[in-house]
C-alpha cells in the first residue's frame, strides 16, 4: 500500500469513528429533546389543571360563605364561577391521562366533587333561607376538604412523575454524552497506534535509508537500508541505489 493511502486510511478511520459517535450523540439528544417536550406537555397540563381545580373549589366555598352571610346573589354567582372552572379543569385532566392509575385518581376526584356539588346544590342554592355558617361547617365542609385532598393527590401524582421523568432524562443525557467520551478515548488509542505505524512504516525506514547513505563507502557494498515495504520509500531506496551505482560506473 502506498504511503498516501496508509495515511489517508488512518485519517478516514478516525473521521469515521468520530462521525459515528457524533451521529449517535445527535440521535440521543434528539430523543432527549422529544422526551423533555413530552414530559412538559403532559405533566404540566395535568398540574395546571389541578391548580385550577383547587382554585375552582375554593371559589365555590367562597361563594358558599357569601351566601351564608346573606349575600345570596353574589354568592350564587361566585359558586357558579368556581363550579365552571372546576368542571373545565377536570375535563382537561380526564383528556390528559398519562400516568399509571391516574384514571383511578380522577374517578375518585369526580365522585367526591359530585357529592360536594350535590350537597351545596340541594342544601344551599335551592333553599330560600341560609341554613347558617355553623351548619355548613358541620355538615358540608368535610366534603370540601375531601375533594380538595383528592385534587392534591392527583397533583402529587403528576409532580412525582415529573420528578422521576426528570431523573430519567438525566440518565438519557448521560448516555448521550457517553459515546462522545468513548469516541475520545478510542480516538486517543487509535492516534497512538497510528503514530506507531507511521513511525514503523514511514519514519524508521527513512532514518534507515539516511543512515545507509551516510555510512556508504564506494569500496564497500551497495546501499541497502533493508526496507521491507513495497511503497514509495522502497522506490526511493532503489532509486538511490541506482543513482549510486551509476555514479560509480562513471568514476571507473
Amino acid at each position: 500500500m502506498k504511503i498516501r493511502l496508509k495515511i489517508l486510511s488512518g485519517f478516514l478511520v478516525l473521521v469515521a469513528m468520530l462521525a459515528v459517535a457524533g451521529g449517535f450523540g445527535i440521535w440521543e439528544f434528539n430523543k432527549l429533546s422529544k422526551s423533555v417536550n413530552s414530559i412538559l406537555d403532559d405533566n404540566y397540563k395535568s398540574i395546571l389543571a389541578c391548580n385550577n381545580m383547587a382554585d375552582g373549589i375554593e371559589t365555590v366555598e367562597s361563594g358558599i360563605m357569601l351566601f351564608m352571610m346573606g349575600q345570596t346573589e353574589l354568592g350564587k354567582t361566585v359558586i357558579y364561577r368556581g363550579d365552571s372552572l372546576f368542571i373545565a379543569s377536570l375535563q382537561i385532566a380526564k383528556a390528559n391521562i398519562t400516568e399509571k392509575n391516574e384514571d383511578v385518581f380522577i374517578e375518585d376526584l369526580t365522585r367526591k366533587y359530585e357529592l360536594f356539588k350535590q350537597f351545596w346544590s340541594d342544601n344551599i342554592l335551592n333553599n330560600l333561607q341560609s341554613p347558617g355558617l355553623d351548619w355548613y361547617l358541620t355538615h358540608g365542609h368535610n366534603s370540601f376538604i375531601d375533594t380538595k385532598m383528592s385534587v392534591k393527590e392527583l397533583m402529587i401524582l403528576n409532580q412525582t412523575s415529573m420528578y422521576n421523568n426528570a431523573n430519567n432524562v438525566r440518565e438519557v443525557a448521560q448516555r448521550a454524552v457517553m459515546p462522545g467520551f468513548v469516541a475520545v478515548v478510542v480516538a486517543l488509542i487509535f492516534a497512538i497506534l497510528f503514530n506507531f505505524f507511521i513511525n514503523y512504516y514511514l519514519v524508521s525506514p527513512i532514518l534507515r535509508l539516511i543512515k545507509a547513505i551516510n555510512n556508504y563507502h564506494p569500496a564497500g557494498k551497495e546501499i541497502n537500508a533493508h526496507i521491507e515495504t513495497r511503497d514509495e520509500i522502497k522506490l526511493l531506496e532503489n532509486a538511490v541505489r541506482a543513482l549510486v551505482n551509476k555514479m560509480n560506473r562513471k568514476n571507473l
